[in-house]
């Protein structure tokens, strides 16, 4: 995973991020690995240790990341079975 915050994701985030489930068919996982790492270092500059909720259109790699951080997530999934993935993702990786 190439970025400059590296040591400021969990190694749950970090594990998931080398090796992240199959929640998409198709190769949809390098615009994620791009953005996560500058969204997470704008949310923890702007709201620190404070709760954070995010509310993401599209769902994937995205959602599990953020639940790794201890985020609350809501995501809209544009299809039924993405959601039944990424729940089966989540519970697998153990996280809520």
């Amino acid at each position: 995973m190439r970025g400059r915050m590296r040591g400021s994701l969990p190694a749950s985030v970090l594990s998931l991020l080398e090796q992240p489930p199959e929640v998409h068919p198709g190769p949809w996982y390098g615009g994620c690995l791009d953005l996560l790492e500058p969204i997470v270092e704008l949310v923890q500059a702007e709201l620190g240790s404070e709760p954070v909720r995010v509310v993401e259109t599209g769902a994937g790699l995205s959602t599990l990341a953020f639940l790794g951080m201890g985020w609350q997530v809501t995501s809209v999934a544009p299809h039924i079975d993405l959601g039944d993935r990424i729940s089966s993702a989540a519970g697998d990786l153990g996280l809520d």
